[in-house]
Protein backbone atom coordinates (compact mmCIF):
# COMPACT_ATOMS: atom_id res chain seq x y z
CA UNK A 1 0.00 0.00 0.00
CA UNK A 2 3.31 2.23 -0.52
CA UNK A 3 1.60 3.99 -3.39
CA UNK A 4 5.27 5.30 -4.14
CA UNK A 5 6.45 7.54 -4.84
CA UNK A 6 2.67 9.82 -3.73
CA UNK A 7 2.92 8.76 -0.27
CA UNK A 8 6.56 7.07 0.77
CA UNK A 9 8.75 8.75 3.28
CA UNK A 10 11.54 6.76 2.35
CA UNK A 11 11.74 4.44 5.54
CA UNK A 12 7.75 3.00 5.93
CA UNK A 13 5.12 2.07 3.90
CA UNK A 14 1.42 2.81 4.59
CA UNK A 15 -0.45 -0.20 5.48
CA UNK A 16 -3.90 -0.77 5.41
CA UNK A 17 -3.69 -1.13 9.61
CA UNK A 18 -2.47 2.43 9.81
CA UNK A 19 -3.02 4.25 6.44
CA UNK A 20 -6.02 6.00 7.46
CA UNK A 21 -3.76 8.21 10.35
CA UNK A 22 -0.21 8.12 9.27
CA UNK A 23 -1.30 9.31 5.34
CA UNK A 24 -2.78 12.74 5.47
CA UNK A 25 -4.37 11.80 2.51
CA UNK A 26 -6.61 9.43 3.44
CA UNK A 27 -7.76 10.73 6.48
CA UNK A 28 -11.36 10.03 7.22
CA UNK A 29 -12.12 13.65 6.88
CA UNK A 30 -10.25 14.06 4.21
CA UNK A 31 -11.91 11.13 2.21
CA UNK A 32 -15.58 12.77 3.48
CA UNK A 33 -14.79 15.96 1.43
CA UNK A 34 -14.81 14.58 -1.94
CA UNK A 35 -18.19 13.20 -1.26
CA UNK A 36 -19.32 16.39 0.53
CA UNK A 37 -17.90 18.45 -2.70
CA UNK A 38 -19.56 16.14 -5.28
CA UNK A 39 -22.78 16.72 -3.72
CA UNK A 40 -22.32 20.36 -3.15
CA UNK A 41 -21.77 20.68 -7.16
CA UNK A 42 -23.69 18.39 -8.31
CA UNK A 43 -26.64 20.70 -8.57
CA UNK A 44 -24.72 23.72 -10.19
CA UNK A 45 -23.40 21.28 -13.27
CA UNK A 46 -25.30 21.12 -16.74
CA UNK A 47 -27.14 17.58 -17.59
CA UNK A 48 -30.52 16.09 -17.22
CA UNK A 49 -30.18 15.20 -13.59
CA UNK A 50 -33.55 13.67 -13.27
CA UNK A 51 -32.40 10.97 -16.01
CA UNK A 52 -29.02 10.64 -14.58
CA UNK A 53 -30.96 9.90 -11.21
CA UNK A 54 -32.82 7.67 -12.52
CA UNK A 55 -29.88 5.46 -14.48
CA UNK A 56 -28.03 5.71 -11.08
CA UNK A 57 -31.19 3.71 -9.46
CA UNK A 58 -31.29 1.79 -12.42
CA UNK A 59 -27.93 0.45 -12.37
CA UNK A 60 -28.27 -0.91 -8.27
CA UNK A 61 -31.15 -2.85 -8.99
CA UNK A 62 -30.65 -4.32 -12.65
CA UNK A 63 -26.65 -4.02 -13.37
CA UNK A 64 -24.61 -4.34 -9.80
CA UNK A 65 -23.22 -7.56 -10.70
CA UNK A 66 -21.94 -6.79 -13.81
CA UNK A 67 -18.07 -6.87 -14.01
CA UNK A 68 -16.29 -3.76 -13.48
CA UNK A 69 -15.17 -1.58 -16.50
CA UNK A 70 -11.09 -2.42 -14.96
CA UNK A 71 -12.19 -6.51 -15.48
CA UNK A 72 -12.81 -7.06 -11.82
CA UNK A 73 -15.98 -9.15 -10.20
CA UNK A 74 -18.94 -6.95 -8.97
CA UNK A 75 -20.91 -5.91 -7.31
CA UNK A 76 -20.22 -2.22 -8.76
CA UNK A 77 -22.01 0.89 -8.98
CA UNK A 78 -22.56 4.01 -11.26
CA UNK A 79 -19.06 6.04 -11.94
CA UNK A 80 -19.13 9.59 -13.54
CA UNK A 81 -16.56 8.82 -16.80
CA UNK A 82 -16.53 12.42 -15.76
CA UNK A 83 -16.37 13.68 -12.09
CA UNK A 84 -19.52 16.19 -11.95
CA UNK A 85 -17.07 17.36 -8.71
CA UNK A 86 -14.82 18.48 -11.70
CA UNK A 87 -17.81 20.36 -13.53
CA UNK A 88 -18.54 18.08 -15.81
CA UNK A 89 -22.49 17.51 -16.55
CA UNK A 90 -24.54 14.94 -14.73
CA UNK A 91 -25.79 12.79 -17.91
CA UNK A 92 -27.30 9.29 -18.13
CA UNK A 93 -24.12 7.39 -19.22
CA UNK A 94 -21.76 6.17 -16.43
CA UNK A 95 -18.99 3.28 -15.76
CA UNK A 96 -19.81 0.52 -13.52
CA UNK A 97 -16.86 0.25 -10.91
CA UNK A 98 -16.12 -1.92 -8.21
CA UNK A 99 -15.90 -0.45 -4.33
CA UNK A 100 -12.15 -0.62 -4.86
CA UNK A 101 -11.79 0.91 -8.33
CA UNK A 102 -14.23 3.88 -7.34
CA UNK A 103 -12.58 4.79 -4.24
CA UNK A 104 -9.30 4.89 -5.66
CA UNK A 105 -10.56 6.74 -9.20
CA UNK A 106 -11.77 9.45 -6.47
CA UNK A 107 -12.07 12.52 -8.25
CA UNK A 108 -9.19 12.38 -10.96
CA UNK A 109 -9.98 11.33 -14.13
CA UNK A 110 -7.60 8.62 -16.36
CA UNK A 111 -6.26 8.94 -19.48
CA UNK A 112 -9.46 6.25 -20.79
CA UNK A 113 -11.86 8.68 -19.08
CA UNK A 114 -10.88 11.66 -21.31
CA UNK A 115 -11.13 9.56 -24.47
CA UNK A 116 -14.24 8.57 -23.61
CA UNK A 117 -15.10 11.92 -22.59
CA UNK A 118 -13.81 13.24 -26.58
CA UNK A 119 -15.57 10.44 -28.26
CA UNK A 120 -19.14 11.35 -26.87
CA UNK A 121 -18.52 14.91 -28.23
CA UNK A 122 -17.52 14.07 -31.56
CA UNK A 123 -20.85 12.66 -32.00
CA UNK A 124 -22.75 15.63 -31.01
CA UNK A 125 -23.15 14.93 -27.01
CA UNK A 126 -22.30 17.18 -24.05
CA UNK A 127 -20.38 15.93 -21.32
CA UNK A 128 -19.07 19.50 -19.67
CA UNK A 129 -21.12 22.40 -17.70
CA UNK A 130 -20.64 26.04 -19.13
CA UNK A 131 -18.39 26.98 -16.45
CA UNK A 132 -15.87 24.23 -17.05
CA UNK A 133 -15.98 24.51 -20.47
CA UNK A 134 -13.56 27.45 -21.20
CA UNK A 135 -10.82 24.71 -19.51
CA UNK A 136 -11.82 21.67 -20.64
CA UNK A 137 -11.88 22.93 -24.25
CA UNK A 138 -7.89 24.38 -24.05
CA UNK A 139 -6.88 21.36 -22.53
CA UNK A 140 -8.35 17.88 -23.42
CA UNK A 141 -6.08 17.66 -26.36
CA UNK A 142 -2.52 18.19 -23.72
CA UNK A 143 -3.98 14.69 -22.16
CA UNK A 144 -2.14 12.22 -23.52
CA UNK A 145 -1.49 9.52 -20.78
CA UNK A 146 -2.99 9.24 -17.03
CA UNK A 147 -0.41 11.75 -15.74
CA UNK A 148 -1.50 14.20 -17.82
CA UNK A 149 -5.03 13.45 -17.11
CA UNK A 150 -4.45 13.74 -13.39
CA UNK A 151 -3.01 17.42 -14.51
CA UNK A 152 -5.93 18.45 -15.86
CA UNK A 153 -8.19 16.74 -13.08
CA UNK A 154 -6.03 19.41 -10.74
CA UNK A 155 -6.74 22.40 -13.05
CA UNK A 156 -10.53 21.38 -13.24
CA UNK A 157 -10.65 21.05 -9.10
CA UNK A 158 -9.26 24.77 -8.93
CA UNK A 159 -11.85 25.72 -11.97
CA UNK A 160 -14.68 24.01 -9.37
CA UNK A 161 -13.18 26.36 -6.32
CA UNK A 162 -13.39 29.07 -8.28
CA UNK A 163 -16.43 28.93 -9.43
CA UNK A 164 -18.26 28.48 -6.58
CA UNK A 165 -16.84 31.87 -5.18
CA UNK A 166 -18.16 33.67 -8.19
CA UNK A 167 -21.85 31.54 -6.96
CA UNK A 168 -21.27 32.74 -3.21
CA UNK A 169 -20.43 36.58 -4.47
CA UNK A 170 -24.53 35.83 -6.18
CA UNK A 171 -25.82 34.76 -3.43
CA UNK A 172 -24.35 37.03 -1.12
CA UNK A 173 -25.78 40.00 -2.93
CA UNK A 174 -29.00 37.99 -2.73
CA UNK A 175 -30.12 37.30 -6.33
CA UNK A 176 -31.64 34.09 -5.38
CA UNK A 177 -33.66 33.89 -8.54
CA UNK A 178 -30.86 34.15 -10.93
CA UNK A 179 -29.38 30.98 -9.12
CA UNK A 180 -32.16 29.08 -9.60
CA UNK A 181 -32.49 29.55 -13.07
CA UNK A 182 -28.89 28.00 -13.11
CA UNK A 183 -30.10 24.83 -11.67
CA UNK A 184 -31.54 23.32 -14.43
CA UNK A 185 -35.35 22.75 -13.14
CA UNK A 186 -36.97 22.17 -16.15
CA UNK A 187 -35.91 18.52 -16.11
CA UNK A 188 -38.41 17.61 -13.72
CA UNK A 189 -41.12 18.09 -15.93
CA UNK A 190 -40.76 15.10 -17.10
CA UNK A 191 -39.99 11.48 -16.18
CA UNK A 192 -37.89 9.07 -17.79
CA UNK A 193 -37.78 5.50 -19.21
CA UNK A 194 -34.95 3.85 -20.33
CA UNK A 195 -35.26 0.98 -23.80
CA UNK A 196 -32.76 -1.36 -24.12
CA UNK A 197 -30.59 -0.35 -20.91
CA UNK A 198 -27.60 -2.96 -20.50
CA UNK A 199 -23.67 -2.83 -19.91
CA UNK A 200 -21.37 -2.98 -22.76
CA UNK A 201 -17.63 -3.39 -22.28
CA UNK A 202 -17.93 -1.61 -18.88
CA UNK A 203 -20.13 1.53 -19.71
CA UNK A 204 -23.73 1.96 -20.11
CA UNK A 205 -25.56 1.66 -22.94
CA UNK A 206 -29.17 1.84 -23.83
CA UNK A 207 -31.32 2.24 -27.36
CA UNK A 208 -33.54 4.97 -26.50
CA UNK A 209 -34.42 7.34 -23.43
CA UNK A 210 -37.91 8.64 -23.19
CA UNK A 211 -39.19 11.44 -21.68
CA UNK A 212 -42.76 11.82 -21.13
CA UNK A 213 -44.37 15.10 -19.61
CA UNK A 214 -45.19 15.05 -15.91
CA UNK A 215 -48.30 16.80 -14.35
CA UNK A 216 -47.52 15.30 -10.82
CA UNK A 217 -47.08 17.68 -7.75
CA UNK A 218 -44.10 15.21 -7.31
CA UNK A 219 -42.09 17.68 -9.91
CA UNK A 220 -42.73 20.60 -8.32
CA UNK A 221 -41.25 18.66 -5.00
CA UNK A 222 -38.24 17.80 -6.81
CA UNK A 223 -37.39 21.35 -7.73
CA UNK A 224 -38.12 22.97 -4.20
CA UNK A 225 -35.70 20.09 -2.93
CA UNK A 226 -33.37 20.67 -5.37
CA UNK A 227 -32.98 24.47 -4.55
CA UNK A 228 -32.73 23.86 -0.87
CA UNK A 229 -30.01 21.40 -1.04
CA UNK A 230 -27.73 23.37 -3.65
CA UNK A 231 -28.30 26.51 -1.96
CA UNK A 232 -27.70 24.87 1.66
CA UNK A 233 -24.44 23.27 0.54
CA UNK A 234 -23.47 26.27 -1.51
CA UNK A 235 -23.30 27.93 1.93
CA UNK A 236 -21.68 25.76 3.97
CA UNK A 237 -19.33 24.73 1.07
CA UNK A 238 -17.09 27.65 2.19
CA UNK A 239 -17.02 27.03 6.25
CA UNK A 240 -14.27 24.13 5.01
CA UNK A 241 -10.76 26.44 4.82
CA UNK A 242 -8.44 23.44 4.54
CA UNK A 243 -9.13 22.68 0.88
CA UNK A 244 -5.54 22.50 -0.95
CA UNK A 245 -7.62 24.74 -3.83
CA UNK A 246 -7.56 28.16 -4.56
CA UNK A 247 -9.44 31.09 -6.20
CA UNK A 248 -8.31 31.65 -9.63
CA UNK A 249 -8.93 35.62 -10.10
CA UNK A 250 -7.56 38.74 -11.95
CA UNK A 251 -9.04 42.15 -12.37
CA UNK A 252 -10.70 40.49 -15.68
CA UNK A 253 -12.60 38.25 -14.00
CA UNK A 254 -13.63 40.32 -11.40
CA UNK A 255 -14.93 42.57 -13.70
CA UNK A 256 -16.86 40.67 -15.52
CA UNK A 257 -18.23 39.24 -12.25
CA UNK A 258 -18.77 42.76 -11.26
CA UNK A 259 -20.43 44.06 -14.12
CA UNK A 260 -22.77 40.24 -13.60
CA UNK A 261 -24.10 41.80 -10.01
CA UNK A 262 -24.43 45.45 -11.80
CA UNK A 263 -26.88 43.95 -14.62
CA UNK A 264 -28.85 41.62 -12.29
CA UNK A 265 -29.40 45.03 -9.70
CA UNK A 266 -31.15 46.92 -12.32
CA UNK A 267 -35.00 47.02 -12.27
CA UNK A 268 -35.88 43.63 -11.02
CA UNK A 269 -39.25 43.67 -9.22
CA UNK A 270 -40.36 40.37 -10.24
CA UNK A 271 -36.81 38.79 -9.47
CA UNK A 272 -37.05 41.05 -6.24
CA UNK A 273 -39.90 39.72 -5.05
CA UNK A 274 -38.82 35.96 -5.56
CA UNK A 275 -35.88 37.10 -3.63
CA UNK A 276 -38.03 38.43 -0.74
CA UNK A 277 -39.26 35.47 -0.64
CA UNK A 278 -36.72 33.32 0.01
CA UNK A 279 -34.39 35.53 1.93
CA UNK A 280 -35.75 34.81 5.40
CA UNK A 281 -35.74 31.18 5.21
CA UNK A 282 -32.23 31.40 4.27
CA UNK A 283 -31.45 33.36 7.67
CA UNK A 284 -33.39 31.05 9.62
CA UNK A 285 -35.91 33.81 10.63
CA UNK A 286 -39.31 32.14 8.39
CA UNK A 287 -41.94 30.14 10.47
CA UNK A 288 -41.94 27.53 7.32
CA UNK A 289 -39.68 25.43 5.88
CA UNK A 290 -36.76 26.23 3.61
CA UNK A 291 -38.99 23.15 1.20
CA UNK A 292 -42.11 25.40 1.41
CA UNK A 293 -40.68 28.56 0.72
CA UNK A 294 -38.87 27.12 -2.38
CA UNK A 295 -42.50 25.66 -3.79
CA UNK A 296 -43.91 29.10 -3.57
CA UNK A 297 -40.78 30.38 -4.84
CA UNK A 298 -41.19 27.91 -7.96
CA UNK A 299 -44.59 28.24 -8.49
CA UNK A 300 -44.06 32.21 -8.87
CA UNK A 301 -41.28 31.61 -11.40
CA UNK A 302 -41.75 33.11 -15.14
CA UNK A 303 -42.32 30.95 -17.78
CA UNK A 304 -39.07 32.97 -19.24
CA UNK A 305 -36.20 35.02 -17.59
CA UNK A 306 -35.79 38.86 -18.49
CA UNK A 307 -32.93 40.08 -20.79
CA UNK A 308 -30.55 41.02 -17.70
CA UNK A 309 -30.66 37.54 -16.94
CA UNK A 310 -29.41 36.43 -19.96
CA UNK A 311 -26.68 39.29 -20.15
CA UNK A 312 -25.62 38.62 -16.60
CA UNK A 313 -25.10 35.02 -17.17
CA UNK A 314 -23.12 36.29 -20.67
CA UNK A 315 -20.74 38.34 -17.72
CA UNK A 316 -20.13 35.11 -15.79
CA UNK A 317 -19.59 33.30 -18.79
CA UNK A 318 -17.01 35.46 -19.72
CA UNK A 319 -15.79 35.75 -16.04
CA UNK A 320 -15.13 31.79 -16.33
CA UNK A 321 -14.10 31.87 -19.84
CA UNK A 322 -11.32 34.19 -18.60
CA UNK A 323 -10.63 31.62 -16.03
CA UNK A 324 -9.95 29.06 -18.14
CA UNK A 325 -7.18 30.93 -19.70
CA UNK A 326 -5.38 31.69 -16.74
CA UNK A 327 -5.52 27.69 -15.81
CA UNK A 328 -4.17 26.83 -19.18
CA UNK A 329 -1.38 28.89 -19.00
CA UNK A 330 -0.76 27.55 -16.02
CA UNK A 331 -0.88 24.01 -17.32
CA UNK A 332 3.49 23.36 -16.80
CA UNK A 333 2.98 24.70 -12.94
CA UNK A 334 4.47 23.22 -10.53
CA UNK A 335 0.96 23.33 -8.57
CA UNK A 336 -0.40 20.63 -11.65
CA UNK A 337 2.68 18.77 -12.59
CA UNK A 338 3.50 15.75 -10.51
CA UNK A 339 7.10 15.62 -9.42
CA UNK A 340 8.76 12.66 -10.61
CA UNK A 341 10.27 10.41 -7.67
CA UNK A 342 14.10 9.72 -7.88
CA UNK A 343 16.81 8.10 -5.45
CA UNK A 344 19.64 10.56 -5.68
Amino acid sequence: MSNAPDRFDGFHSFNLCCRSKADSGRHAANLRTYVTDRRVFEYWVDGDWVAADRLMGLIRTQLACEPCANGHAGPCAADHIGPISLGFAHRPEFQLLCTQCNSAKNNRMTHRDVLKLRAVEDTGGQVISWHSRPTWERCRARVHDDETALRLSKLLRDNRHTLMGVLKAVYDAGHFAFLIDLLNLDYADFDVSFEGLRAEGGYTSVDSINHEPRTTLYAAEQKARRCRVAFETLSTYWQKTSRNAFVVSDAIVERHVNEALGTLSKNRPRAAAIDDMIRPGLAGEAVEGLDALFRRAVAALPDAWPPRFVEAHDRLDAAMDRVGELLAHAWDDERYVRTPWTTD
